[in-house]
């Protein structure tokens, strides 16, 4: 079953870069949608966040950027609107027709317009999202070219793998994420809190911030795994974007990155069929010994009494 679910969706570059450019679509389409709805100014993730309307009106908005439009007869809402529908027209057409690589450079451009008009998410997912867009237009390119779609793949599949490590190593470096306080400060704010959640019991924060730090800082490993591990890190992924889709109303943050999964199971099986098992053993060794100095060092920093 696994491998089959592998063959399906890694099995060649061309596989992998097909359901992530799918995925990119569908992300692009709903960030489209909500944005029609007005939904993308309440909040970072989109749609399920409108518990957030008030806290937001309350924020100011780039008026220098209105102004200049204004100035120039052009309406903000206009280009919010006009770019927008094109993600939708666009983000519909990837999802049936992933190769299609000159939509990715009109959504790459469209998201690069409407940037000064709308809010940026703060989870992440705009971000990736365009980074994915970009590579996956260059691979749209290179389409033809067996080396250019597998370095295309490879490339996605290392950023995928790269965003999760800096983010493991970053919340490494805060006590609050070591005590738990950290995940349970954020799920207590008015902006990404839901009450119910953040009345839980404190080992339950503690316990989910030592499981998302680790999860996060050893990553990497999954590119060195056989294909069948890598696939199911992936699956564990994408459940803990859905976690926290649900959880703190980062629906954008569940396509965004999981649009990168299928070339992380590409690069994980392209690395295990060019690298003997033992040195990718060496290597995941000397890196997993690595991080776990890193961790030490912050954990003991930030427990350590102060005098």
């Amino acid at each position: 079953m696994v491998d089959q679910v592998i063959a399906l969706l890694a099995g060649t570059a061309a596989d992998a870069l097909a359901w992530s450019g799918r995925l990119v679509g569908l992300a692009t389409l709903v960030v489209g949608l909500q944005t029609l709805v007005g939904h993308r100014e309440l909040a970072p993730g989109g749609a399920l966040d409108v518990r957030l309307v008030r806290l937001l009106a309350r924020q100011q908005s780039d008026q220098w950027v209105f102004r200049v439009l204004r100035s120039k007869d052009i309406s903000p809402t206009g280009v919010a609107v006009v770019v927008a529908l094109a993600q939708c027209i666009a983000g519909a057409a990837l999802v049936t027709r992933p190769s299609l690589w000159p939509l990715y450079v009109v959504l790459l451009l469209a998201s690069l317009a409407v940037a000064p008009v709308l809010r940026p998410g703060l989870d992440g997912a705009d971000d990736m999202l365009r980074v994915l867009t970009a590579a996956l237009a260059l691979g749209g390119i290179a389409a033809g070219s067996y080396v250019g779609l597998t370095a295309t793949a490879l490339f996605v599949g290392g950023v995928v793998a790269l965003a999760y490590f800096v983010a493991g190593l970053s919340k490494a470096q805060s006590v609050l994420w070591w005590s738990g306080r950290g995940l349970q400060g954020i799920v207590t704010t008015e902006y990404f809190g839901i009450r119910r959640v953040s009345q839980g019991p404190g080992w339950v924060f503690a316990f989910a911030s030592w499981a998302v730090l680790l999860w996060e800082s050893f990553f990497p490993l999954a590119l060195l795994a056989p294909a069948p591990a890598a696939a199911l890190v992936a699956t564990r992924a994408l459940g803990f974007h859905l976690i926290c889709g649900i959880v703190m109303g980062l629906d954008g943050f569940v396509l965004a990155f999981a649009a990168g999964l299928p070339c992380v199971v590409l690069t994980a099986a392209t690395v295990s069929e060019a690298v003997p098992a033992h040195v990718r053993l060496a290597i995941g060794g000397a890196f997993s010994a690595a991080v776990v100095a890193w961790l030490a060092y912050w954990l003991g920093r930030e427990t350590r009494p102060t005098t």
